[in-house]
């Protein structure tokens, strides 16, 4: 039985929720250098970033018991 090689999985996580962020660029940068080098790669971006209630309390549904 053969065995299958798989690329492996590089996830760039950002820092930032501001578009077009310095850190964003660098972690493009190194995602392309990861993809040149064989491996298959996935950002999480500013925008994903956003979705989070870490990154966006204001967007963040909190129950009622946490609630002022």
């Amino acid at each position: 039985m053969g065995s299958l090689a798989r690329k492996p999985l590089i996830v760039g996580i950002g820092g930032t929720i501001r578009p077009n962020s310095s850190t964003e660029k660098a972690l493009k940068v190194a995602l392309a250098a990861a993809e040149a080098g064989g491996g298959e790669t996935r950002l999480l971006g500013g925008e994903f970033l956003a979705t989070l209630p870490i990154y966006n309390p204001s967007q963040a549904v909190r129950p009622r018991s946490s609630r002022s």
